[in-house]
C-alpha cells in the first residue's frame, strides 16, 4: 500500500464503521432505559475513552452525568493499522461524533497532507453521499492547527428528505507525524443539542497520542 493508499484508508475506514461492520454498545432498550455499553476501550474517570491499543486517548463528547451520556451509542472497530470509534447519537443530541486513527505499517508513511486534502474532500462528499442518498455541497478547506498538529478543516451541508433535516458535516483531516486522523462529526439541523457537550473543534483538541511503550 502506498502512502497515499493509507491516508485514503483514514476516510473509507471512518464512513464504512458508520455505517456498516462494526459492534455497537449502548443506546437504549425498548426505548425506555438505557443499554449497558460493553466497550472493548475504556471510559476512565475524567470521562476520556482510552483505545483498546493504547493508541490515543479523546474525550468522550457527552458529559458524564447527562442522559446523552447515559443512552450514548458507541461503535469501534480495530485492525493492525487502524482503529475507528464514535460516539453519538445520546437521548436527545443526535450528533454523532467519529475518530478514524491511522498508523501506516513498518517501512511506510502517511503523505503530505497539502498533497491530497483535495482529494480526501471528494473522498468524503462520495461516501457522505452513499451514506444518506444525497449529494453534500462542499465547502473550502482551510489549513489550521489542532492539538499543535498541522490539520486541514472543512464543512458539508447535506439535504436529508428521510430525516427531515440538513446535516451539517464538520471535517478534520489532521497529521500527527507518525499517525493520521480524520475527525467527523455530524449535527443535524433538527438537533437538540446539549450545551455541555464538547463543540466538533474541541473534540479534535481532545485527541491525545498515546506514546510507545518504554518512551
Amino acid at each position: 500500500m502506498s502512502g497515499k493508499g493509507v491516508l485514503k484508508g483514514v476516510v473509507f475506514g471512518a464512513v464504512f464503521a458508520a455505517s456498516a461492520g462494526c459492534a455497537t454498545t449502548g443506546g437504549d432498550i425498548g426505548g425506555l432505559v438505557p443499554a449497558p455499553k460493553f466497550l472493548s476501550g475504556s471510559i476512565d474517570d475524567n470521562n476520556v475513552y482510552i483505545a483498546k491499543d493504547k493508541r490515543f486517548t479523546v474525550a468522550v463528547p457527552f458529559a458524564a452525568d447527562t442522559d446523552n451520556h447515559r443512552y450514548m451509542k458507541v461503535k469501534e472497530e480495530y485492525g493492525p493499522n487502524e482503529d475507528y470509534v464514535s460516539f453519538g447519537p445520546g437521548a436527545v443530541d443526535q450528533r454523532i461524533y467519529r475518530i478514524d486513527f491511522v498508523t501506516p505499517p513498518a517501512g511506510r508513511s502517511l503523505p503530505a497532507l497539502d498533497t491530497v486534502v483535495s482529494r480526501m474532500q471528494g473522498l468524503v462528499a462520495q461516501q457522505a453521499q452513499q451514506s444518506y442518498g444525497t449529494a453534500p455541497t462542499v465547502g473550502g478547506s482551510q489549513k489550521t492547527v489542532i492539538g499543535g498538529h498541522d490539520a486541514y478543516t472543512w464543512e458539508m451541508q447535506q439535504s436529508v428528505p428521510s430525516m427531515h433535516a440538513t446535516l451539517t458535516h464538520e471535517v478534520y483531516m489532521i497529521y500527527l507525524g507518525g499517525s493520521g486522523v480524520t475527525v467527523w462529526v455530524q449535527t443535524p439541523s433538527n438537533n437538540l443539542s446539549d450545551q455541555r457537550a464538547l463543540t466538533p473543534e474541541q473534540f479534535a483538541e481532545s485527541l491525545k497520542v498515546t506514546p510507545p511503550a518504554g518512551q
